[in-house]
C-alpha cells in the first residue's frame, strides 16, 4: 500500500517540478527567420544577385515612398490582394504607434480606396519590384521588412489565418528592435 502512494506522489509531483522549472529558468520566444541570409540568385527574369545576406535597395524603398524613421515596414501588394484590404487595415491600426509602417503598391491604376497611403508604380516598375527585388509571387501578397531592409516574412493578405500570423510575427519583431 505505501509503494502506490509513493508512486502517485511521483506521479503527480515530477509534471509539477518540470514546470516549476521550466517556468523558472525556460525562454519562450520565438525567432522570425530572415529570408534569402545564404544570397540570393539571379534568375531568368531578373538581372539580381547578392552574395551575401540579401537586402532590399534603399532606392526601391524610396520607389515605394518609405520613411526611413520606421522600424519595419509592412509592404503590400495590389492586385495581389484579393480583398478589400479588411484584414491589412486591422493590423495598421493596431500598430499605429509602433514605428511599423504599412505601404500599398500597385501596378493598376483602380486599386481600392482605404487609409493607407498607396504608390502606384508603372506596370514595369511595379513587376521589377514585386519580384526581382521582394520576390513576392502569388499566393502571398503582404512582405515585412525589418529596419535592415532584409526580408522577414511573405503573407497571404486576403486570409485571416496569414493576417493573424503576421501579427504575431509583428509583435516578435518589436520585440527585438
Amino acid at each position: 500500500m505505501n509503494k502506490k502512494y509513493i508512486f502517485l506522489f511521483l506521479l503527480l509531483a515530477i509534471p509539477g517540478l518540470v514546470f516549476v522549472f521550466l517556468k523558472k529558468f525556460g525562454k519562450n520566444e520565438f525567432n522570425v527567420p530572415v529570408y534569402f541570409e545564404t544570397g540570393l540568385k539571379s534568375d531568368s527574369i531578373c538581372n539580381v544577385s547578392f552574395n551575401g545576406a540579401y537586402h532590399v535597395h534603399d532606392s526601391i524603398l524610396q520607389k515605394i515612398d518609405f520613411q526611413k524613421t520606421t522600424v519595419l515596414h509592412v509592404v503590400v501588394v495590389y492586385p495581389f490582394v484579393k480583398d478589400n484590404l479588411s484584414e491589412v487595415m486591422r493590423i495598421k491600426s493596431k500598430y499605429l504607434e509602433d514605428s511599423v509602417e504599412v505601404r500599398v503598391i500597385s501596378g493598376v491604376p483602380d486599386y481600392p480606396k482605404a487609409d493607407i497611403p498607396i504608390t502606384f508604380l508603372d506596370f514595369k516598375d511595379f513587376g521589377n519590384i514585386t519580384w526581382c527585388y521582394l520576390r513576392v509571387a502569388e499566393p502571398w501578397s503582404v512582405v515585412v521588412l525589418d529596419k535592415k531592409n532584409q526580408i522577414r516574412g511573405y503573407y497571404d493578405g486576403s486570409r485571416r489565418d496569414e493576417m493573424d500570423r503576421l501579427d504575431l510575427e509583428l509583435s516578435i519583431l518589436l520585440k527585438k528592435y
